[in-house]
């Protein structure tokens, strides 16, 4: 069975990024929200107190916790800026130009991650900033944050993962019964083809053509899959071919024909029709709104 890592590899989680400020958030309304939010104190913030799942979190710069289990909704975040100096106040506040009264970062996967793969996790995991490498990865975020609207999506990417490794890693090897992460919650076959989704999004990709892939029958992948992930495997591989689209329209020169391609859509016009039922913008519309 895949490790962790490999999983979070396989999946390569991407994320949304907010920044909260003093006062209550309604942050967790639903049952099926995303999985999981990802909560970091700014390094240079000097203390912020946080109610999240019932619990009563007393925060410094470089902490982070991480909100996992759909049996904490609804959950409502308060934060309360305590400065530990009057004018360190003043200074911290500026740690982010676009967001001046910023206490909290918080990412939010965009995608899909498995609904099993936080199984008997406790509904939030708090890392002090002194926890191995918690401190150096909270202030990387940080600083890439700050840079708001100019963050490097694929920085925020790679810092949420390694937030996530070292917050669930302990609890998957921990042997503590229901307090751990199950080892075997996200079985090699759909690892497998979240991982041939994402390596291939040009590939005209069936339920029947993944299933081959990883060694199983038509209707039992699509029934393994829909069990761990949540979603089919067709509407996992349309998220992930939508959020491509809408890097490259965004970021590159190609035109909506060569992206539709890139994405598996022969026809321009049936790309379009998708994309804009996903995004509520069309292509050409979309890539206006990023310039």
């Amino acid at each position: 069975m895949p490790s962790l890592a490999e999983t979070l590899w396989a999946w390569r989680v991407r994320f949304r990024v907010d920044v909260l400020s003093v006062g209550a958030h309604p942050l967790l309304e639903e049952q099926h929200a995303s999985l999981p939010h990802i909560f970091v104190v700014p390094d240079r913030i000097a203390n912020v107190h946080v109610q999240a799942g019932g619990q009563s979190l007393h925060l410094s710069g470089g902490d982070v916790f991480v909100v996992a289990q759909p049996s904490a909704f609804p959950i409502d975040v308060q934060v309360v800026r305590e400065w530990a100096e009057p004018d360190a106040g003043a200074e911290s506040a500026l740690w982010c130009p676009a967001h001046p009264g910023g206490v909290l970062i918080r990412l939010v996967p965009h995608g899909n991650v498995p609904i099993q793969f936080f199984s008997g996790c406790p509904a939030v995991v708090t890392m002090p900033g002194p926890v191995s490498r918690v401190e150096s990865l909270s202030a990387l975020l940080t600083d890439e944050v700050s840079r708001l609207p100019e963050i490097c999506p694929t920085a925020i990417a790679h810092l949420g993962n390694l937030l996530l490794l070292k917050a669930l890693g302990p609890l998957q090897s921990s042997g503590n019964g229901s307090a751990a992460v199950p080892a075997e919650s996200v079985p090699p076959e759909v690892s497998t083809s979240v991982q041939l989704m994402r390596d291939d999004l040009a590939r005209r990709w069936t339920v029947a053509s993944l299933a081959e892939e990883v060694g199983m029958s038509r209707s039992a992948f699509a029934s393994l899959f829909s069990d761990v992930v949540g979603q089919t495997p067709m509407s996992v591989l349309l998220e992930y071919r939508m959020e491509r689209a809408g890097d490259l329209l965004a970021r590159s020169r190609s035109s909506i024909k060569q992206i539709a391609a890139e994405v598996g859509y022969r026809s321009p016009a049936t790309f379009s029709t998708v994309f804009r039922k996903w995004s509520g913008l069309s292509p050409t519309e979309f890539r206006r709104s990023r310039s």
